[in-house]
C-alpha cells in the first residue's frame, strides 16, 4: 500500500525569486511525523522563476494512517529583500 507525488516544476513564480527547494513531509492529526521530510533541488539548467524538478517521492507502508496530511512546503530566496 502506499502513495507516489512526482513534481515536475513549478511555474509561474515571481520574477525576484532566485532560487527555490522543496520540502515533503507527512504529519496525522496527532502533529505526529509519519514519513520522514525529503527535499529537492531545481536542475541547475532551469529558469529561476520556472524551476524544473526530476523529483519523485514514494509513500509506503503496511497501515497508512487514513488522518494523514502530506504538507509540500516551497521556499524561495528572494533577490529584492535577501
Amino acid at each position: 500500500m502506499g502513495v507516489d507525488f512526482y513534481i515536475d516544476g513549478c511555474r509561474y513564480l515571481s520574477d525576484k525569486v532566485t532560487c527555490t527547494k522543496i520540502f515533503v513531509e507527512v504529519w496525522n492529526r496527532n502533529s505526529e511525523k509519519i514519513f520522514a521530510a525529503e527535499s529537492a533541488l531545481p536542475d541547475l539548467d532551469s529558469m529561476s522563476f520556472n524551476p524544473v524538478y526530476s523529483f519523485k517521492r514514494e509513500f509506503r507502508a503496511q497501515h497508512i494512517d487514513p488522518t494523514s496530511l502530506v504538507l509540500l512546503t516551497l521556499v524561495t530566496w528572494d533577490k529584492a529583500s535577501n
